[in-house]
């Protein structure tokens, strides 16, 4: 099994550093009901409150970004 198949979980911060999008975008690609296309308990997961950080699957979230066609210039 490689790297990139196991599950590497990431707070929202993280994710917006390694995919290189605001936090306005991401939320974009979760919450627009419309145009969004991370699926939660798939891409994301919520914290255990209403106010913490959600949590993103980076590995997936990449293959799915780049899939809708956007570019990873700066990815870690």
């Amino acid at each position: 099994m490689s790297n990139s198949d196991k599950e590497y979980w990431v707070t929202t911060t993280e994710a917006m550093k390694i995919l290189n999008v605001t936090r306005q975008r991401l939320c974009r690609y979760w919450c627009d009901k419309e145009k969004g296309f991370l699926i939660e308990g798939k891409h994301w997961k919520k914290g255990m409150y209403f106010n913490t950080t959600r949590y993103f699957e980076i590995n997936r979230c990449k293959a799915t970004v780049m899939k809708q066609g956007y570019m990873l210039v700066n990815s870690a």
